[in-house]
């Protein structure tokens, strides 16, 4: 339950559409604020352009909902 909540403190409601705007027009990632570097593959540009979301932030998210973890084994 904690991953979805994550997912709703990550899109907020009334300024998603400029927060969405923002990040996308800047290459930031929505969730960390960080730049997003791994755009140079076809599938990280459509995953960034969907979700506005840094690869790391989206592997954790998809991994929380899924596994219902906190962190992602990477071992």
């Amino acid at each position: 339950m904690e991953a979805k909540t994550e997912l709703v403190r990550t899109f907020p409601g009334e300024l998603y559409k400029e927060r969405y705007a923002r990040t996308k027009s800047t290459q930031i990632c929505m969730r960390c604020g960080e730049p997003v570097q791994e755009l140079d593959s076809p599938s990280s540009r459509l995953e960034y352009h969907i979700s506005a979301l840094c690869d790391a932030c989206r592997e954790q998210i998809i991994y929380r909902c899924l596994h219902g973890t906190q962190e992602l084994d990477r071992s």
